[in-house]
């Protein structure tokens, strides 16, 4: 290669010294310039691309201290970060800082959008949106914008109504009578008067008994005074509907119960024995005449 110059080389370590003034260190395809001691960064070009490649600790460009700027990339190149990127100061696009552009993305949104009855704008200086709710009706002219009182007046039970005052119903402060009369159970009532359902609740009764199916006695249902007579019918009651001694001496009319009240072979010497016995002990005791008559028959 023309105009080559000899370097510089550290003798013990073999290590580059100085270059010439004005020359270039040329390194061929895949031929890697070693930087560190231990080799940790590695600058070569391998025919297709670059690599700038750092296997120890963090790969830094720019200086720390002076805080110079660094472009990477050319205005129509694409740059490609492969792996997390973290930014700890402020990241602007395209000049501008990203909450801007953030703001400024929003902000054409609502301001290009089609709004209807709300006005959406944004602030730029501040980066805000201003929400505006337009007059939701349209035509706020005459009564419409101020209203006290309806356009059309209306009648509310004969009463004019227009809103401006509360009103008494007419009907309602001085009704006597309903306006159509109903019945209750029969009965007319229109609420001009008391009325008595003691005829119809008779009837209803009366009804009950008149149709019902009686056993030995007779259930009828006098409407003229509201009555129910109830009559036991004759030869209803026999021996077998009373109880053994139910009915004694105390239940009956002296006198009452004669031969004719008496069916043949009904009294027996066994149910006569202890009443006779008892009763002469009695009148004995008492000392009332004692009367016996004897039938042969």
């Amino acid at each position: 290669m023309a105009n080559r110059f000899p370097l510089i080389v550290d003798s013990s370590n073999q290590n580059i010294k100085e270059l010439p003034d004005g020359d270039s260190l040329l390194l061929g395809d895949s031929e890697k310039l070693l930087l560190g001691d231990g080799t940790d960064l590695q600058l070569y070009h391998d025919g297709s691309n670059s690599y700038l490649a750092n296997s120890t600790g963090a790969l830094k460009l720019a200086t720390e201290s002076s805080g110079i700027a660094i472009t990477i990339g050319h205005t129509t190149s694409e740059t490609t970060i492969g792996d997390n990127l973290v930014v700890t100061g402020d990241l602007s696009i395209g000049g501008v800082t990203l909450p801007e552009t953030i703001a400024d993305t929003v902000g054409a949104m609502v301001s290009s959008n089609t709004e209807t009855n709300i006005t959406v704008a944004y602030q730029d200086a501040d980066n805000t949106l201003d929400f505006t709710i337009g007059t939701l009706n349209q035509d706020t002219t005459g009564l419409a914008g101020t209203a006290t009182a309806l356009a059309t007046a209306r009648t509310i039970g004969g009463t004019s109504f227009d809103g401006t005052a509360n009103i008494a119903v007419g009907l309602a402060a001085t009704a006597t009578a309903l306006a159509t009369s109903r019945t209750i159970h029969g009965v007319g009532f229109d609420g001009t008067a008391n009325i008595d359902l003691s005829e119809v609740i008779s009837d209803t009764v009366g009804a009950m008994f008149s149709s019902n199916t009686e056993t030995g006695i007779a259930a009828t249902y006098q409407d003229g005074d509201n009555t129910i007579d109830l009559v036991i019918g004759d030869d209803v009651i026999v021996q077998s509907m009373i109880a053994d001694n139910a009915i004694d001496s105390q239940h009956y009319v002296d006198g009452s119960i004669d031969t004719a009240h008496i069916g043949d072979d009904q009294i027996t010497t066994d149910k006569l024995a202890n009443s006779i016995n008892t009763d002469i002990a009695s009148r004995a005791t008492t000392g009332k005449a004692i009367a016996m008559a004897l039938v042969f028959g």
